[in-house]
């Protein structure tokens, strides 16, 4: 009897997944069109909350049916609304898990592609056997898995600035080690992630609680798992008001504030807070986390002034203290606006390369035309997003290594030396 009931389990887990892939592999071309994600825990929430929801449909109807009766119908109503919280509870745990859910960066593509598949499996499906799904499912998750693990643990040490818009979102990465600095505005920071191959954020660093550089957080439920929030000292209390929502959806119990010359370590990245030197609320730009990041990789190295929307004022001040001199990389101020930068400023950093976070055709006119003839005045290599993508900067030897995202190719940069992409 046992061995009886146990073959009835397994078939009803057999039969209640393969419902859910189905309706799920029918459904993807719509839904990703619509949505631009791809649920990858569906097939496993389907088994765990499917039992909870025929719990809450019989017991919801019951209740209703008796709503009218005294004491019976109140009764009714709480013993239906406890699997109903439970079903909540499983839905927003599985939720959070990361990679819940894969960004897709093109949805119409994908569905195409997934309209052909099973129009092929159609015409093929008499002769397909058991032994050819598995060895061809095994060929395929293997090198998944493999891409998976060598970007979650061993990823190149690494600093990108994400094309996700008029907005500002900037990766360190050093192996498994990852801090994003702000998070963008709302809607592209999860794609932008993804296509950078990264899972998982040891933290975020949001520079000041303007929207366009904290409201992609809520793009990373359930596809990004982040660990800590931080701020400048002074901002806790504006972030758990703005953020309380995705806070609880990412799992992060609290926020942690940063003032000068507090330090964070990324794997062999280090990066040092130089302004703002006083409490502050995060409501100006002039409040931004301005952050040197320093690395040294045997021969190689790399040091960044990150400003947020810091602008000629603070990263001046931030200049004339001394916390900052020559780097590789500047992250242009407040998107390259007319006053980001002096030009003196600019000399004394004698940045390689200076980069801007702005959209395409954006009403501000960033990056401003002037800040582009200060910075290569100064001698830097300008870009934009807008105008080139995602931009990634690696640690070299005599200078860093540069690659950009534009007609899916990665020209080297140099001082003095561009390879552009046709």
């Amino acid at each position: 009897r046992v061995g009886r009931l146990l073959d009835r389990g397994h078939d009803t887990l057999r039969l209640t997944l393969a419902a859910s892939i189905v309706a799920q592999a029918s459904s993807l071309p719509f839904v990703a069109g619509t949505f631009g994600t791809l649920s990858v825990i569906g097939p496993i929430a389907c088994l765990l909350a499917g039992p909870l929801f025929v719990a809450c449909m019989w017991l919801g109807l019951t209740a209703v049916a008796v709503a009218g009766l005294p004491v019976v119908g109140g009764l009714a109503l709480r013993v239906a609304d406890m699997p109903c919280v439970a079903l909540l509870a499983c839905a927003r745990g599985l939720g959070r898990l990361p990679v819940a859910c894969v960004p897709i960066e093109r949805p119409a593509l994908l569905s195409a592609v997934v309209v052909m598949a099973l129009l092929a499996v159609l015409v093929i499906w008499p002769k397909v056997s058991p032994g050819v799904v598995w060895r061809v499912s095994f060929a395929l998750v293997v090198p998944l898995a493999a891409w998976h693990l060598w970007w979650a643990y061993l990823a190149p040490p690494r600093i990108v600035i994400l094309d996700v818009g008029q907005g500002d979102a900037i990766l360190v990465q050093d192996g498994p080690h990852t801090l994003l600095v702000d998070a963008g505005p709302e809607g592209p920071l999860a794609r932008a992630l993804f296509r950078n191959h990264v899972s998982h954020l040891d933290a975020v660093l949001v520079t000041h609680l303007h929207d366009d550089h904290y409201a992609g957080l809520s793009s990373l439920v359930g596809v990004v798992g982040v660990d800590e929030l931080m701020v400048a000292e002074g901002v806790a209390s504006g972030a758990r008001r703005v953020l309380s929502d995705c806070m609880r959806d990412l799992g992060m119990a609290d926020v942690t504030e940063l003032s000068y010359g507090d330090a964070i370590d990324v794997g062999r990245f280090h990066a040092r807070v130089v302004w703002p030197r006083e409490v502050v609320d995060g409501s100006e730009n002039a409040h931004s986390v301005e952050l040197v990041v320093e690395g040294s990789f045997g021969r190689e190295g790399l040091v960044a002034l990150l400003t947020g929307d810091a602008e000629r004022e603070e990263t001046g001040a931030v200049v004339a203290g001394g916390d900052v001199g020559d780097v590789d990389l500047l992250k242009v101020g407040h998107h390259g606006s007319e006053v980001s930068i002096y030009e003196d400023d600019a000399m004394a950093i004698d940045a390689e390369v200076a980069v801007a976070s702005a959209a395409e055709g954006n009403s501000y006119g960033h990056p401003d035309p002037a800040c582009v003839s200060v910075l290569e005045a100064s001698g830097s290599l300008f870009l934009c997003t807008k105008d080139v993508g995602d931009v990634e900067v690696r640690p070299g030897v005599s200078g860093p290594r540069v690659r950009y995202q534009r007609g899916g190719r990665f020209p080297l940069v140099s001082r003095g030396y561009l390879i552009r992409p046709r």
